[in-house]
C-alpha cells in the first residue's frame, strides 16, 4: 500500500505524463500544418514525420536563388522594361507600309453578263515630323524603369541568398543539436531504466524518480522540437 504521499506524487507524476503529450501532440500538429501549406496538398492528405534529419554534409540544395519566384518575376519586370525601351526607340522611326485592294464585280442583265475586276497596290509613309519631345521622353522614363528593375532584380537576388544562408544555417544547428540530444535521451533513458530498478529495491526515493522521469521527458521534447524546426528547413532547402 503505498502512503498517501506517494499516491499523490504517483497522480502529479501522470499528470505531468499527460500534460508533455498534449504538447508533443501540439508541436506534431504544427510540424504538420506547416508542410502541407509548404507543400500546398490537402489537409486530408497524410504527412509522416521522422525523428530523423538528412545529415548535414549530405544535403543537397535544389532550389538555387536565382530559380526562386521571387527572383523569376523580378527578372521578367526587367525583360519587359526592356522590351518597352525597344519598342519606344522604334516608334520614333519612319513606317513604310504595303497596301493593296483587290474588287469584283459581277451582274446579270438578261441575257447578259457584266462582270469587272479593280486592283490597287501602294506604299504609305509615315513619318513625325513633330512631336515636342514625347520619344525622348519615353525614352528616358523607359531607360529609368530598367534601371529600377535591374537594382529591384539584384536587391531580391541577394534577399534570397541570405535567406538560404540563414536555412542552411538553422538547418545546420539543428542537426549538430539534435546530436547532443539523442546522447541526452539515451543518457536519461538509462538513468531512468537504473532509478526503476532501484525504486523496486526500494533504495530510491519517489523524488528523485520523479526528477529524472522529467528530464527524460524533457529531452524528448527538445529533441521533437530541434527535429520539428530541422524537417522545415530540410524540406525548404531540398525542394524545388
Amino acid at each position: 500500500v503505498l502512503p498517501p504521499v506517494d499516491y499523490n506524487r504517483a497522480k502529479q507524476l501522470q499528470a505531468d505524463i499527460n500534460d508533455d503529450a498534449n504538447n508533443w501532440n501540439l508541436i506534431l500538429t504544427k510540424s504538420t500544418n506547416t508542410l502541407h501549406q509548404l507543400l500546398n496538398v490537402s489537409k486530408t492528405d497524410s504527412i509522416i514525420l521522422l525523428e530523423k534529419l538528412i545529415p548535414n554534409g549530405e544535403i543537397k540544395i535544389r532550389t538555387e536563388a536565382s530559380s526562386r519566384p521571387a527572383f523569376l518575376a523580378a527578372n521578367t519586370t526587367l525583360r519587359i522594361a526592356e522590351q518597352t525601351l525597344s519598342q519606344s526607340k522604334k516608334a520614333a522611326l519612319p513606317k513604310l507600309s504595303l497596301q493593296a485592294r483587290y474588287a469584283y464585280q459581277w451582274q446579270l442583265r438578261k441575257e447578259q453578263s457584266i462582270h469587272f475586276d479593280m486592283s490597287t497596290v501602294g506604299l504609305r509613309l509615315q513619318m513625325p515630323l513633330f512631336a515636342g519631345g514625347f520619344y525622348k521622353t519615353t525614352q528616358k522614363k523607359a531607360a529609368i524603369l530598367i534601371e529600377a528593375a535591374k537594382i529591384g532584380e539584384q536587391r531580391i537576388l541577394e534577399q534570397l541568398k541570405k535567406e538560404q544562408a540563414d536555412w542552411t544555417s538553422h538547418f545546420s544547428a539543428a542537426t549538430n543539436k539534435q546530436k547532443s540530444l539523442q546522447e541526452k535521451i539515451a543518457a536519461t533513458a538509462d538513468n531512468l531504466r537504473i532509478a526503476k530498478i532501484s525504486m523496486k529495491e526500494g533504495i530510491m526515493e519517489f523524488d528523485d524518480f520523479h526528477t529524472l522521469f522529467q528530464e527524460w521527458l524533457r529531452a524528448r521534447m527538445e529533441h521533437l522540437q530541434v527535429v520539428n524546426e530541422g524537417l522545415i528547413y530540410q524540406f525548404l532547402l531540398t525542394q524545388k
